[in-house]
């Protein structure tokens, strides 16, 4: 359908209204340059460009790099990231990094207190400042007199490299067997920017050994805000004491155990290194049997000492919670009958698994 101008006022009408808004048409056109210049006077204050006017490629990415950002020709290389990321304190993922390596059947002298043991890059203060967590591994062996089968290791933690400021310390005792077994695995978190590590032995008359020795610096966080240490028991001898069966000081069992004790027998089980709550279940069996448990922990300079929680279990099950220390749980046993024998089995587990 043809468009009938005549309602509009005619041609020269519809020009004026199109005039009015800037607008050219048939003869008289605007060129392309006016057109440009118009609308880049318009959006001038936006900092548009059209056309022949447009910025370099160079002006875009300096404009961006003013504002603190990046291009693809302006980015940073991966040793930068690294070296920005190192001078502000945040270690990067890797692999874990031999701090203790070279320990290798160290003997630590009867009654030895606080003896210093070597990290790979010698002295005795090594710097932990890269790592957030550790993990080590040892397995001492002591003397098959021993009456006291423990070391105690400290790991002493500092601000700074000559160890004048402390800031935090742990201690540790872990069992000795007589042919390098139990063996001893830990992990805890970082706790300074160095640290030294010592070993104390518990026995007053026989020196011990410490096969291995290793600690490594890991850059993933702890799996708990406190250290974990456990002993696993294979074919160990534990002189004095009867350790729980290989492999029931894993997955939060701390120790296992059956047996029979002569009328006024007694016996002392050692369990796996657990530190915390630990929950204990008693079954005692036999003729009038009356058997006293007496939670023990090894206590460094002060020997075996009672934790205040023994009891008398008879013909029923019984239970109760043992708060033990960074030792390995101890159970002292005697039957109370002195004319019968008694049967118990015994469970030690952790009431927090890590």
């Amino acid at each position: 359908m043809a468009t009938d101008y005549a309602d509009w006022g005619g041609l020269d009408a519809l020009q004026q209204f199109l005039t009015s808004l800037n607008l050219a048409v048939q003869s008289d056109q605007a060129t392309a340059a006016a057109i440009g210049s118009a609308v880049g006077t318009a959006v001038g204050d936006l900092n548009l460009a059209v056309q022949a006017d447009q910025a370099t490629a160079a002006q875009i990415a300096s404009a961006i790099s003013g504002l603190g950002l990046a291009t693809a020709s302006l980015q940073a290389t991966a040793t930068q990231i690294a070296d920005e990321l190192a001078a502000v304190g945040i270690p990067l993922l890797g692999n874990p990094a031999a701090i203790y390596s070279n320990t290798n059947n160290l003997n630590v002298p009867a009654a030895a207190a606080g003896q210093v043991i070597a990290p790979d890059a010698g002295g005795s203060v090594v710097s932990m400042g890269n790592y957030l967590s550790y993990d080590l591994f040892t397995d001492p062996a002591c003397n098959a007199a021993s009456t006291a089968p423990f070391l105690t290791f400290d790991l002493w933690w500092y601000l700074d490299s000559g160890g004048n400021f402390l800031s935090y310390a742990e201690r540790w005792t872990v069992p000795t067997g007589t042919a390098n077994e139990p063996y001893t695995l830990g992990t805890g978190p970082v706790r300074g920017a160095y640290l030294k590590v010592s070993v104390s032995n518990e026995d007053a008359t026989y020196a011990q050994t410490i096969g291995k020795f290793k600690l490594y610096g890991n850059s993933r966080p702890a799996p708990e805000p406190v250290s974990d240490w456990q002993t696993v028991f294979n074919a160990a001898t534990i002189p004095g004491f009867t350790h729980a069966a290989a492999g029931d000081t894993r997955d939060g069992l701390v120790g296992y155990w059956t047996g029979t004790l002569a009328a006024s027998g007694t016996v002392k089980l050692i369990a796996g290194l657990k530190f915390g709550q630990l929950f204990l279940g008693v079954i005692a069996s036999g003729t009038s049997p009356a058997l006293l448990v007496q939670p023990q922990a090894y206590i460094h300079g002060n020997g075996l000492l009672d934790t205040g929680q023994s009891a008398t279990y008879n013909a029923n099950p019984g239970s109760l919670y043992v708060n033990n220390p960074r030792s390995p749980a101890v159970l002292a046993l005697t039957n109370t009958n002195a004319s019968n024998s008694v049967t118990y089995t015994i469970a030690l587990v952790a009431v927090k698994t890590g």
